[in-house]
């Protein structure tokens, strides 16, 4: 499992908790124009809306996953935009451990890209031990 030192303020029933933080700045036709975070190896748009992040280490449980869109073009987010969900997950993989977020329009509830220049501030929760 990660190999790692990790900080360890939070308080919590589960047992060894690791965050993981990112960026994802959006390009056009939702291309990664660039991307951020420690324990994140990679981001990449495999289709319409759909964005795969490859983590650097494997882990042994999935807790969470959630992001928000920065859009400084959006002036109505309740009816323009798009929210993230969590498509599909393998954190325990041994070659590509990954966290997939798929993108869906506010408005029609169909899959979309983030606009061009947004940026896509992500969060990922993980239990880094066998115990449960």
């Amino acid at each position: 499992m990660a190999n790692r030192s990790f900080h360890r303020p939070l308080g919590s029933l589960e047992i060894d908790v690791v965050t993981l933080f990112g960026t994802i700045t959006i390009g056009a036709s939702g291309a990664v124009s660039a991307s951020t975070g420690k324990g994140i190896t990679s981001v990449t748009n495999n289709s319409t809306g759909k964005y795969t992040v490859l983590l650097a280490d494997t882990y042994n449980g999935f807790l969470w996953a959630d992001g928000i869109v920065l859009d400084d073009t959006n002036s109505d987010p309740v009816s323009v935009g798009v929210v993230p969900r969590l498509f599909s997950q393998d954190v325990a993989s041994l070659t590509a451990p990954v966290v997939i977020l798929q993108f869906y329009d506010v408005a029609g509830g169909e899959v979309a890209n983030p606009a061009s220049g947004a940026v896509v501030y992500f969060k990922i929760d993980l239990r880094n031990s066998t115990l449960t």
